[in-house]
């Protein structure tokens, strides 16, 4: 009878010794923070992507706005929850210890704070607008083989025409083709020509080496 008492006396010392812990653990936690990436935005203008295709001896050049992305970055921080150990322990007693972790959860989520720090750019580029003619790009025409180098410019279009570059050069030759302003966007292209007698370049758009 004695041996009952005491036995029973002590599981509801441990009972009362566990109860809370992990609400009471959580509570005294310090506040840990970290720093997360927020949303994301276009920012400015950045440069435009340079689109091409051939037709007819003509070249059809377009463009499209990139702009820079950004993102802002928060300092979240939060109490740890902790103390789910003794918790556990708890559950077998009338679900004292999923009250004590629901208490824990519900204390670290009262202590979240997010604050927001500086905008920076991620060194990201993104489509910020609608492919456009290319007009008045410059457009290097060459072949170093044979001296030939000519510079024509896109019309309202954004087109070049090829017959009218090279109208006094015969055979087919490999051009290499690129923007003046700039050289990443070059291909080449064999363009077979057929000199016509009497007709000279359109010297208003071109120059002649």
């Amino acid at each position: 009878m004695y041996l009952k008492l005491i036995r029973s006396l002590l599981l509801m010392g441990m009972v009362f010794c566990v109860s809370g812990c992990a609400s009471f653990l959580t509570l005294m936690s310090p506040v840990q923070s970290e720093i997360v990436v927020g949303e994301k935005s276009v920012g400015d203008f950045n440069k435009y992507q340079y689109q091409y295709k051939i037709r007819s001896n003509q070249i059809v050049l377009s463009k499209v706005p990139l702009c820079t992305e950004k993102a802002r970055a928060y300092r979240k921080a939060q109490k740890r929850e902790i103390g789910y150990g003794p918790a556990l322990l708890e559950m077998p007693f009338f679900g004292l210890g999923l009250i004590d972790m629901v208490n824990a959860y519900a204390i670290a989520d009262d202590s979240k704070k997010q604050y927001p720090l500086a905008e920076y750019e991620t060194g990201e580029l993104l489509t910020c607008g609608s492919p456009e003619p290319a007009a008045g790009e410059a457009v290097i025409i060459e072949n170093k083989q044979r001296t030939i180098c000519r510079k024509g410019f896109t019309d309202s279009n954004g087109i070049l025409d090829l017959d009218t570059i090279l109208s006094d050069i015969s055979g087919a030759v490999r051009y290499t083709v690129y923007l003046e302003s700039d050289h990443t966007v070059r291909f080449s292209y064999v363009y077979a020509g057929t000199k016509l007698a009497g007709k000279a370049p359109a010297k208003t758009n071109l120059y002649k080496n």
